[in-house]
């Protein structure tokens, strides 16, 4: 489901387009619903995670141990409201740029 307020790029198979981060949300418990999952996945961008975040309810982050450039970045972590729940360290493999982890969230409500 993309959001958009440029307008449709076109049709393709599977794809959706939404006009609101609202009207996304409505739509993906829709089509989850209609397919049998039980969840739904934001990908982003950073505006959509400071909109919607309130709504979010478990984080699967993947920390990379890099520090490019850049202007835009995910909303702060706040201890108070997220509690790690798993944490996992892939071995690093040849080739790899940098290591990384893949961490949990849940919200603690």
């Amino acid at each position: 489901i993309v959001v958009t307020r440029s307008g449709h790029a076109g049709p393709a198979p599977g794809l959706f387009y939404a006009e609101s981060p609202d009207e996304a949300v409505v739509l993906a418990r829709k089509r989850a619903a209609a397919m049998g999952a039980d969840e739904i996945v934001l990908v982003g961008g950073a505006q959509l995670f400071a909109v919607l975040m309130p709504q979010v309810r478990r984080l699967r982050l993947s920390l990379i141990d890099l520090a490019p450039e850049a202007d835009v970045f995910f909303p702060a972590i706040d201890p108070a409201v997220w509690q790690e729940v798993a944490r996992e360290a892939p071995a690093r493999h040849p080739g790899d740029e940098a290591a990384f982890v893949a961490v949990e969230f849940a919200r603690r409500d």
